[in-house]
């Protein structure tokens, strides 16, 4: 299966089982799709997936619509809209905050009718799921941000806090949704078929230039978009309360900017992070070791060293300033530091490369091989490189990367940039981190048992509870967070 498996079998079941809402518009679909979007299909067909296709286990009519009108395993986080007038709506109708039903017959067998009236009239009982019992979602005003922005020109993001639900699976899902303003956000069944549709199947018409076409998918009018995060664990908290733990992870993906628009190259996220003295950072990252093969990162290592520039692989080192493209001596470091002022060692260590036993050094990597020793030469050969054993390129160190909390002990503005990553002229790897001023915070002997943080589990970034993480959002009309526990 080459998608991921979030929502349970019994939320696919039942909306296999289930009745799309009839009430929908739905335009000229069901004329497009004979025996397709009829009263009695199920809630697998919508609008923009007529033929009923399917990923993973989820249901395709919960997925194109919010709010929701049966159970969903989704909690809701966070609602952005250029329309900031339906906030009440989107909070009230969430089912954060409400329950939500569906029918059971009297041997709780579950049965088809998506409404109580239908449901009862069969025979039914309309049973109510109680809601998740937290706060409604955040709605913010998206109406100045500019819509189908698909450049990375700019990124719009916003700090999420982490609930205090421990849970070890956890998924993010970011969906987004594009509408024409030809289709009014009122357009329901009443509108549907090929003589109503507010706007047809590649419209032809006179609008008083002559007669012009312009393309026009129905399943596009309005369609919804989504993206899903790695697996990630919430866990308790470690640290005490009167601190902040913020999260530093990397984005983007190998390439250059050519080859990944519209995505990004890699960097850190956030770029520039600011903190308190005493404040802790759960330092982590993960990525694949099968991208596709680009040449013009050193991306070896993993499973697929051998057969092409595949891995991501990360790591940090504190640099003098944004223009350098060599690291300071660990002697000199000042962003890692132990309680005594100097340089933490192991930390700085860490964070840039592996356990040396795990190593080979290029001259090693050559001598072993039976190559060259000259200075280019093991500088330069793919194949002294590409070497699993190579760590200078990080090739030994595995997808995911988890350095736990790294109490920020020194003021001041610190960069840093991957070695691996960072190539003077046509990209970077760079970050800052800006460090201010707080009085020490009162010890705690023993962590806070209401607090929590997210620490990793393997192959599976984390988070703190109560910690902070930037997700960046999509540009596109309406933009829905959840959270999967």
């Amino acid at each position: 299966m080459n998608v991921g498996v979030h929502e349970s079998l019994d939320h696919y079941q039942k909306c296999k089982i289930r009745r799309r809402n009839g009430g929908l518009y739905i335009a000229d679909q069901a004329a497009q799709n004979t025996g397709r979007l009829t009263a009695v299909t199920n809630a697998m067909g919508t609008r923009q997936n007529p033929n009923e296709n399917e990923a993973g286990l989820e249901c395709q009519e919960e997925r194109d619509y919010y709010p929701y009108w049966h159970p969903s395993p989704w909690r809701d986080v966070a609602v952005f809209t250029n329309q900031p007038d339906r906030c009440p709506f989107y909070q009230q109708e969430s089912q954060n905050v409400k329950e939500k039903g569906e029918c059971y017959s009297s041997t709780k067998t579950y049965l088809a009718y998506n409404n109580a009236q239908d449901c009862a009239a069969q025979g039914g009982t309309w049973t109510n799921q109680a809601s998740f019992g937290t706060s409604a979602p955040v709605c913010g005003d998206f109406s100045s941000v500019k819509t189908e922005q698909t450049t990375t020109s700019q990124v719009y993001t916003w700090n999420w806090k982490i609930p205090s639900t421990v849970n070890e699976a956890c998924v993010i899902r970011i969906r987004y949704n594009i509408t024409t303003g030809d289709l009014p956000w009122t357009a329901d069944y009443t509108n549907n078929g090929v003589a109503k549709a507010y706007i047809g199947i590649n419209p032809v018409n006179n609008w008083g230039h002559g007669t012009l076409q312009t393309p026009h998918a129905t399943t596009q009018s309005a369609r919804t978009f989504q993206d899903r995060s790695f697996v990630f664990a919430i866990r308790p908290r470690t640290v005490q309360d009167s601190v902040n733990i913020y999260n530093l992870n990397t984005v983007g993906k190998r390439g250059t900017y050519v080859d990944v628009f519209p995505s990004l190259e890699y960097g850190f996220s956030p770029s520039t992070l600011q903190v308190q003295r005493n404040d802790y950072v759960h330092i982590q990252w993960t990525g694949s070791d099968y991208n596709p093969s680009r040449s013009p990162n050193s991306a070896y290592g993993g499973p697929t060293y051998a057969s092409g520039s595949r891995s991501d692989r990360h790591n940090i080192v504190q640099i003098e300033n944004m223009k350098t493209s060599l690291p300071m001596l660990v002697s000199s470091n000042t962003l890692f530091v132990n309680s005594n002022g100097q340089p933490n060692v192991s930390i700085i260590q860490s964070l840039a490369t592996t356990p040396a036993s795990d190593c080979m050094n290029v001259t090693e990597i050559a001598l072993f091989l039976g190559l060259s020793t000259d200075y280019f030469s093991v500088r330069t050969l793919d194949s002294i490189n590409t070497h699993k054993r190579n760590c200078g390129v990080l090739n030994n160190r595995g997808v995911y990367f988890d350095a736990g909390l790294v109490q920020l002990l020194n003021i001041g503005t610190f960069n840093y940039m991957s070695t691996r990553n960072n190539y003077f002229s046509n990209r970077q790897q760079k970050g800052t981190i800006v460090v201010t001023d707080v009085a020490t915070p009162t010890p705690s002997s023993t962590p806070s048992p209401t607090g929590r943080t997210l620490t990793p589990t393997p192959t599976a970034t984390t988070m703190s509870s109560g910690s902070i993480i930037m997700l960046s959002l999509a540009t596109i009309g309406v933009v829905f967070v959840y959270l999967l526990v």
